[in-house]
């Protein structure tokens, strides 16, 4: 049976929605790199409301601008980097 890699954020759960923008950065960088899950977890946070934490390699900050960037109804996805 083969194990899958740990879920970064399963891993520091406060980590991935602290008020703290380096705390932020630093789940940003785990989940881009460490992730087996980010793509779904892009997709995931494509189609939501929340508004808070980090999913799929983007946070809040990162999001608002693309949602302020994109067409009207569109939500950009971030590219796996």
């Amino acid at each position: 049976m083969t194990s899958l890699a740990p879920v970064p954020c399963r891993l520091d759960p406060d980590l991935w929605f602290s008020p703290d923008p380096v705390d932020r950065h630093y789940a940003v960088r785990q989940c881009r790199t460490a992730c087996p899950l980010l793509l779904a977890c892009m997709r995931r946070h494509a189609t939501s409301t929340e508004r808070h934490g980090v999913w799929g390699g983007i946070d809040m900050e990162e999001r608002a601008a693309r949602l302020r960037s994109a067409p009207t109804g569109a939500q950009p996805l971030p590219t796996a980097t």
